[in-house]
């Protein structure tokens, strides 16, 4: 059991919180706090066919991001860039990436930012909707 794994950690540090509607999903997380935000994702044959939402909410937060190292997460950006990317789930490279995230207040401010930085500028809908409604109107004509 999960819960089991966290026992010996302390306490007052670990949160658990009940799911949320999709729609309140954004004000839950910015009234967190979260020091960090932890993203895996399994590498498999679907992969790359899931979709980074999660990676995307967080980083639009600007709640620096520990992730696996593969699809979606790979294809929005890489390890150093806008978040701490762990190749393989690799249990001593988690830890070593929430080590470094939550002892180092100048990479965990850079990275943070940069998340942001990026989703504003890749996502933002009213920079990219006359390109959506465009490649909709596509599907029709």
């Amino acid at each position: 059991r999960f819960n089991d794994t966290l026992k010996d950690l302390p306490q007052d540090r670990i949160e658990h919180h009940p799911m949320v509607s999709a729609d309140a999903l954004p004000y839950k997380l910015a009234a967190l706090n979260l020091d960090i935000a932890l993203v895996p994702n399994k590498d498999t044959e679907h992969s790359p066919y899931k979709t980074p939402i999660q990676w995307l909410e967080y980083a639009a937060l600007e709640i620096p991001i520990v992730c696996s190292m593969n699809a979606p997460f790979t294809e929005i950006s890489s390890h150093g860039e806008a978040g701490v990317f762990i190749e393989g789930n690799d249990e001593d490279g988690w830890v070593e990436g929430m080590r470094v995230l939550v002892e180092d207040t100048i990479t965990r401010n850079k990275l943070a930012g940069e998340a942001r930085r990026l989703v504003l500028d890749r996502y933002d809908i009213n920079k990219e909707y006359k390109s959506w409604a465009n490649a909709y109107r596509g599907l029709y004509i």
